[in-house]
């Protein structure tokens, strides 16, 4: 005997929006039925709900329960039911959004399985339905708890989209991505999981990012860049006179000068160190071909901070 449970409203059988139904209860293939007047049918927001971290006890429906919570600041949490273990696996929590005050079955957020911790957006509503499979008719009632996590940031995976910066002359302050682990995917809120703050990061050399944990992350992890001199142009490198050669090129933000290099074979020598913008390569030999390439650099505490070489010019004396 299969028993079938319906709601008529509207002259409709179908599941009604929020209001005071009748509630039919009837025997499949016969045109018996009980009729409970009067059931009031709520919006899922009227559920209980853990706001952040607690425990509320839930009715066991079919093989489901349904939990509804709203998160905090937090980001990470742990979820937990007492409900038992299935086949020696830990009983699974599906994650689902809200929306218009309702539990959206088409807003699937992801999985998490019990007393693990999952990643959260803060300060928004989600409901947990707990998969309990053969445990279901042994329970009327599941307790459910809620509890952010708390975490070293260390832990944590954090980038930036590139490891060297040009100099401006300005303090640098390149965005950072951290990650809960370098394989989940999945990002934590800047503000709200860590601060950022910079060091050494307007002169050319080393400088530093420290992230910062906050709410339930703690601790900190710092990664290192590089600002380094943009790197130089050689504009022209022409014949001068009989026996000369003349490089010029633009001017680059930041230096204390350049230093000029010179090859006819295999081997680069440097030949000058100037700085002013141009060079004349004296008493050179005539038939031979010369390459040049220029870096700038600039003096920091006592030591010298390189750019890249320019792309190289040539010429036949």
């Amino acid at each position: 005997m299969s028993v079938e449970r319906y709601v008529i409203y509207n002259g409709k059988s179908e599941y009604p929006d929020a209001g005071t139904y009748d509630v039919h209860i009837g025997i499949q293939g016969s045109d018996k039925e009980t009729v409970i007047k009067n059931v009031s049918v709520k919006k899922s927001s009227a559920m209980p709900t853990i706001n952040n971290s607690g425990t509320k006890s839930l009715s066991v429906g079919r093989r489901e329960v349904c939990a509804r919570i709203k998160t905090g600041k937090s980001t990470r949490y742990v979820v937990s039911g007492d409900f038992q273990q299935y086949n020696s696996q830990r009983a699974g929590i599906s994650i689902y959004t809200e929306r218009n005050g309702i539990l959206d079955w088409n807003g699937y957020f992801g999985y998490v399985q019990n007393e693990k911790a999952c990643s959260l957006k803060p300060n928004t509503v989600y409901y947990l339905v707990f998969n309990l499979y053969d445990t279901w008719a042994e329970k009327d009632s599941v307790s459910f708890t809620l509890k952010p996590q708390s975490t070293s940031i260390s832990k944590c995976a954090a980038r930036m989209k590139d490891s060297t910066y040009t100099y401006t002359g300005k303090a640098i302050t390149p965005s950072v991505d951290v990650l809960v682990d370098s394989a989940s995917g999945t990002y934590l809120f800047k503000d709200i999981d860590y601060t950022l703050t910079y060091k050494n990061n307007i002169n050319v050399g080393t400088a530093t990012v420290i992230i910062k944990g906050k709410g339930t992350y703690s601790g900190s992890l710092k990664l290192n860049f590089k600002i380094q001199l943009r790197k130089p142009v050689l504009k022209s490198v022409k014949k001068s006179g009989s026996t000369d050669v003349k490089l010029t090129w633009k001017k680059t933000t930041g230096t204390t000068g350049y230093e000029i290099y010179r090859t006819s074979g295999n081997s680069w020598k440097k030949i000058a160190s100037v700085n002013s913008t141009s060079y004349t390569d004296k008493k050179l030999e005539k038939g031979a071909l010369y390459k040049y390439k220029i870096r700038a650099y600039k003096n920091v505490n006592g030591k010298k901070q390189y750019s890249e070489y320019s792309p190289q010019k040539s010429v036949k004396r």
